[in-house]
């Protein structure tokens, strides 16, 4: 295998790695966006608890942890840095690569 042959599979395994990795994020985000449609039914579930402390604090609970669980999602989706702001050009490149 050629070196440019090496770096090509190299990158392309890689892009398909990101690419795993944003279909099962957009499938989680899709489990966790699920029960926005059911939220009323929730808390009139926990509105029937016998205790109001306790359904409270169940209550809060289940809201913090989603949210949480949202933006930890939200920031996995999204880019960490401006990859050309990485790549230094001083007009000598040559090849498929640049």
């Amino acid at each position: 295998m050629k070196r440019h042959e090496f770096v090509k599979a190299a990158l392309d395994d890689c892009q398909l790695t990101i690419r795993a990795l944003d279909v099962k994020c957009g499938a989680v985000l899709v489990l966790l966006l699920a029960p926005l449609t059911s939220v009323g039914r929730i808390f009139e579930s926990l509105g029937k608890l016998p205790w109001p402390f306790i359904a409270a604090i169940l209550g809060t609970s289940f809201f913090v942890l989603w949210a949480m669980s949202l933006l930890s999602l939200i920031r996995g989706l999204a880019p960490l840095d401006n990859p050309a702001l990485h790549i230094l050009d001083n007009g000598g490149h040559v090849g498929s690569f640049y």
